[in-house]
């Protein structure tokens, strides 16, 4: 039987503000594209630190999990196999975990990358024709954490509250972000 010609898709569910479901929709999304086709392979990154995703799929506590986001993000020669965890609430999806650590992680980048919004793109490089899909998980704001999902990402979702003047006043702001991020990743 001949290999399975993969073509990774990384989508980023971002969002500056908190609570429009970001978490909910990239842990839904993973799911369904995982039962869509039996063979699809799905890699759920939690990028945020506040590990809601980690919580609710993953089967350890994030805090009890030393191989997490934060510590592939800054450590190069790390194998980036040993940070997923197939073993999740939902069949047929990886976490890689999220961490309170990742609130320092972009001023360490900042400090030791010479390309700080790149980083995640390098570090899943494995993971490029070996997965179908990768959902990043952004944290709710625009910082380094949101650049470099955007920076690796193939597609994204702007999830918007219904109704909600500030969410919808956010997304010309995250566009005029994404337009810029558009020179690292067209």
């Amino acid at each position: 039987m001949a290999d399975r010609v993969v073509k990774t898709k990384i989508i980023a569910i971002a969002n500056h503000k908190g609570g429009v479901t970001k978490t909910t929709t990239s842990i839904n999304l993973a799911d369904h594209l995982a039962q869509l086709n039996e063979a699809n392979t799905v890699v759920l990154i939690d990028m945020d630190p506040q590990a809601n995703a980690s919580k609710h799929i993953g089967p350890d506590h994030p805090a009890k999990v030393t191989h997490n986001l934060a510590e592939l993000l800054l450590n190069p020669a790390s194998s980036i196999s040993a940070f997923i965890f197939e073993n999740t609430q939902i069949e047929g999806v990886s976490l890689i975990y999220g961490s309170l650590s990742l609130e320092t992680v972009p001023d360490m980048i900042k400090q030791e990358d010479p390309r700080p919004n790149e980083v995640l793109k390098a570090r899943i490089a494995p993971l490029m024709g070996v997965v179908d899909y990768i959902i990043l998980d952004c944290p709710p704001n625009l910082g380094l954490l949101t650049m470099n999902a955007l920076a690796a990402a193939t597609h994204y979702i702007i999830p918007v509250e219904s109704g909600a003047a500030y969410g919808l006043y956010g997304l010309a702001d995250l566009q005029e972000r994404i337009n810029r991020i558009k020179k690292i990743n067209p």
